[in-house]
Formats: C-alpha cells, structure tokens, sequence
C-alpha cells in the first residue's frame, strides 16, 4: 500500500468517525418545549474528544517504535553532493556524520 493510500484512508476514517458521531448525538426536530432531555453541548465535545483520541491511537500504531542505536559523541547531518555512475552531478543529499 503507498503512503498516499495510507493517508488517504486514515483521512477518510477520521471523517466517518466524525460524521458518525455528529449524527449519533443529533434528534429529531420537535415543535414543543424540551423540559427534560436537554442535553447541551456535552454529547457533541465527548463525541469530538472521542473521535480525536481514537484518531491519534490508530495513527500512533501505524508505524513501529523506532530506536536508534546510541551514539557516543556528537552528530550533525551534512551536504554531501551525489554523482549518477556516469560521473554526472545530481544534487545534493544530506548524510548523518557523528564523530
């Protein structure tokens, strides 16, 4: 799967989790005085809460934990210019360096 397919379905997922929960929480229209199911607000914010923290799990555990090996000493990244195998110049690409 390519990493616009990735993006593209979490953005769909997160829409119909949205969706849902905006419809989960709205009622019918009534023409008489709501005396005792008004609920305000609260519904819609812990829908919108929900919603967003089950968002950010499923796009936290998309890719691994990723733990570098530990490096003793200082490291910075530097330009570095790269050659196709023709010996023509392509660009310039940055390459960690640590000491």
């Amino acid at each position: 799967m390519t990493t616009f397919a990735q993006k593209y379905i979490s953005g769909a997922l997160a829409a119909l989790m949205l969706a849902g929960s905006v419809i989960a929480i709205s009622s019918p229209a009534q023409a008489q005085h709501r005396r005792y199911y008004d609920y305000g607000a609260g519904p819609f914010i812990a829908g919108a809460i929900g919603g967003l923290a089950i968002g950010s799990i499923i796009a936290g555990s998309r890719y691994p934990a990723y733990y570098d090996e530990p490096v003793y000493g200082h490291c910075w990244y530097q330009r570095e210019r790269v050659y196709d195998d023709y010996g023509y110049y392509i660009g310039i690409r940055r390459v960690r360096v640590c000491e």
